[in-house]
């Protein structure tokens, strides 16, 4: 990630030619592919990359967007099976191959949807749309380009090839030092922070079965969840200095703001103020992660429509993103959660609704406004503790390793998920009768 650095540098000062700035985003991907896990990493992108290519040249649209589909995810599917350990998750060359599968199907959409006329396409699709299949070149320098051939983020061809052509920026090119700067910075930070938890709360030992037996339930239960938080502060750090090399070259850019200021969030996976001060699950999946989730929703949640409910539709791209992570136990567990968890809260968001708007309102009293500041400290706490709870099998991954730490915690997080099926069920059952309609 670091070597983004130097070589974003280098690429703003390279000719004003796509054909050059594609051959150093293919040469410089490569090499650090290469570095970073050796010839599997190189053989097995690249495979996956060509034979794309070769079927979205060759096969006709409506064929080559379901073929791309499935062999793209069987090859990541096959890699994850022999690639897999009993002791959890290993870095190797299907982590690089995980983030391209997504780039690589979402080319094969985009594609699929530059046969639609203008009018039966959705406001994602007239932007990401490609009208011709790209060349062998611009495919390879799509495919390993140094701002996120190793951990992403996500971005459409269309976009990037507005970038390479030097067309997504205004000239003269609005500066992004500090914002690279800024991002630079708080990767370091939240990086440093995460080797902080590592230190003072290891996970090998934090969920060993003898440590958590020697411990009350209550600093058990906090050890549990201080020890998940501190967990996704790894990623939080990798994703804002892989952000940064992106701002630096201006992939990142996103138009102005009203003030007339750049705004460079255009690749940005995530808003560490929108995840850190989160008082709903929802602002958790809103500012965490963000370009994956956003990927998911245009290239799988929206073409589930045809299920003809939300919440499967919303099911359907979780259960494929579980499955796109790897093939565990543990993510399959947390996302199912996850969904599950998302249920609930929409359900108590409309049961307190009428009861605490007023304590937000405009003209809210003294002691409602005390109230509304109360409710949103309890709600940051549950919104917190339940993302850390569910995190537990996405950390420990295999049934072996999560159901002793569940155990260990007594299932706490998982009593809200019966209250609520209780719930649901017994409403359907001893719910209103509808009176049938006289003839």
């Amino acid at each position: 990630m670091l070597a983004g650095y130097p070589l974003g540098f280098v690429w703003r000062y390279l000719p004003n030619n796509p054909t050059t700035k594609h051959i150093f985003s293919t040469v410089t991907g490569l090499g650090l592919m290469w570095f970073a896990y050796d010839w599997p990493g190189v053989t097995h992108t690249m495979i996956t990359t060509l034979i794309t290519l070769a079927m979205l040249k060759f096969l006709p649209r409506k064929y080559s967007l379901p073929v791309g589909w499935v062999f793209n995810v069987g090859y990541l599917l096959v890699g994850y099976y022999f690639n897999s350990r009993p002791d959890g998750y290993h870095v190797t060359w299907t982590t690089p191959q995980c983030v391209l599968t997504l780039r690589l199907i979402g080319m094969c959409f985009d594609v699929s949807d530059g046969g639609l006329a203008e009018d039966k396409m959705d406001k994602d699709a007239k932007i990401r749309h490609l009208k011709e299949v790209p060349s062998v070149l611009e495919m390879l320098s799509f495919a390993y380009h140094f701002g996120g051939v190793l951990v992403g983020p996500q971005y459409p061809f269309a976009i990037y090839d507005r970038f390479v052509k030097g067309t997504l920026m205004p000239s003269p090119r609005p500066s992004s030092g500090l914002a690279t700067l800024k991002c630079f910075v708080f990767g370091v930070m939240y990086l440093g922070v995460s080797q902080a938890f590592n230190v003072f709360y290891p996970m090998d030992l934090i969920y060993s079965v003898e440590y958590m037996n020697s411990r009350p339930y209550l600093l058990r239960l906090l050890d549990v969840l201080i020890c998940a938080r501190g967990f996704m502060y790894k990623y939080l750090g990798v994703w804002k200095l892989g952000e940064a090399p992106n701002i630096l070259t201006g992939l990142s850019y996103n138009g102005m703001d009203k003030e007339g200021n750049a705004v460079w969030d255009g690749v940005r996976n995530i808003d560490l103020a929108g995840y850190e001060f989160a008082t709903r699950l929802q602002d958790i999946i809103t500012n965490f992660n963000i370009n994956t989730n956003a990927w998911m929703k245009i290239y799988v949640m929206k073409r589930l429509r045809f299920l003809g409910n939300k919440e499967l539709s919303q099911l359907g791209a979780l259960l494929f993103l579980a499955l796109w992570h790897g093939m565990y136990f543990g993510y399959f567990a947390a996302f199912i959660m996850e969904f599950l968890d998302m249920m609930i809260e929409r359900e108590l968001s409309k049961w307190t609704k009428p009861y605490t708007d007023p304590w937000f309102a405009e003209g809210a009293t003294a002691v409602q406004k005390v109230l509304g500041k109360i409710y949103c400290v309890f709600l940051w706490c549950a919104t917190a503790a339940a993302l850390a709870y569910g995190a537990i099998a996405y950390i420990q991954l295999t049934v072996e390793r999560t159901i002793p730490v569940f155990n260990a915690v007594y299932w706490i997080g998982h009593f809200p998920h019966v209250l609520f099926w209780a719930y649901v069920i017994l409403k359907a059952v001893l719910g209103p009768k509808k009176k049938k309609k006289e003839a």
